[in-house]
């Protein structure tokens, strides 16, 4: 746990993989949003990518505090690591949990919608205390 907290990147570099084989074994499905009478329509491997991509960049920005030897605040990774994993593992359980109640005939999954909404929103709220994160560390002195 004390490597990861200082060296935080690995952690997202290790779910990079994890991420892509899931995209990868579901690349025929999709991944559809409904917001009032717009359908998003993405395919998994899109997105598999694409948070791919966006935790790539979140350990580049760490990895670049380690290199330039600045000092990460430790309450603020925990809080990161926590929201970010928790509501990744969120977003899949609720859509198991959609592919297993499909119904073509009462095509009702409302509540689940809002409940993967509610955890984008977790998600990028998350991401507020890497920015935060980031910002102080390279505003604080060096080790």
């Amino acid at each position: 746990m004390k490597k990861i907290i200082e060296k935080p990147y690995i952690a997202f570099l290790a779910l990079i993989p994890i991420i892509i084989s899931i995209g990868l074994l579901n690349k025929d499905k999709v991944f559809d949003i409904n917001v009032h009478d717009i359908y998003f329509v993405i395919t998994r491997i899109h997105l598999s990518i694409f948070i791919s991509f966006l935790f790539l960049l979140i350990s580049l920005g760490y990895w670049v505090i380690v290199v330039f030897k600045r000092r990460l605040f430790r309450w603020l990774t925990i809080i990161h690591l926590i929201i970010t994993y928790g509501s990744l593992l969120f977003i899949f359980i609720i859509s198991i949990d959609i592919r297993n109640q499909y119904n073509p005939e009462s095509y009702d999954l409302s509540d689940q919608n809002m409940l993967l909404t509610f955890g984008v929103i977790i998600f990028l709220f998350g991401q507020i205390f890497y920015s935060i994160n980031i910002l102080l560390a390279l505003l604080r002195r060096k080790n």
